[in-house]
């Protein structure tokens, strides 16, 4: 695949698609857009990425010790030393 510069890029863009009713200005903004929705589409998919990776890589699917990979969440206040109600325990 071929990296090409940005304004390299742009001037090829420009020079196809721009006509009486598809403007430069229009031409870049539907560039800047895909780009925009590319890089959002990174930034969302990394962090489940790196949880995949982090699963396969420490958790044996046939193990059968049934460790307890589950999310879970103490309060605030149990820092402090204060105990957690019963129906959190």
């Amino acid at each position: 695949m071929r990296c090409w510069p940005l304004t390299r890029l742009l001037s090829a863009s420009f020079r196809a698609y721009a006509s009486d009713t598809l403007s430069r200005d229009d031409i870049e903004r539907v560039l800047n857009s895909i780009a925009d929705s590319n890089n959002y589409q990174a930034a969302a998919a990394a962090p489940v990425i790196r949880m995949i990776e982090y699963l396969k890589q420490y958790i044996d699917p046939k193990d059968d010790s049934k460790a307890d990979i589950s999310i879970s969440w103490v309060l605030p206040f149990t820092c402090i030393g204060l105990p957690l109600p019963d129906t959190i325990r």
